[in-house]
């Protein structure tokens, strides 16, 4: 595999970040609007694109915040 492939595959849809966490995609966009979970906006649309660190920094954070 590429550099450049491994690297597609760091960035997900709004989808596949909901998938990959297993939530659901309205969660993932409640908490990217409200600024808890950082993503990137794409193309002229503001498409959103969310960085597997990104998602898994969030989902650590959440879980900690909920075992305490």
């Amino acid at each position: 595999m590429t550099a450049a492939k491994a690297a597609d595959r760091s960035w997900l849809n709004t989808t596949q970040a909901a998938e990959y966490l297993g939530v659901h995609r309205d969660t993932i966009l409640k908490a990217a609007n409200g600024g808890a979970l950082k993503s990137a906006r794409i193309g002229d649309r503001g498409w959103r694109r969310y960085h597997r660190d990104w998602l898994d920094d969030w989902w650590k954070d959440l879980s900690e915040r909920s075992a305490s």
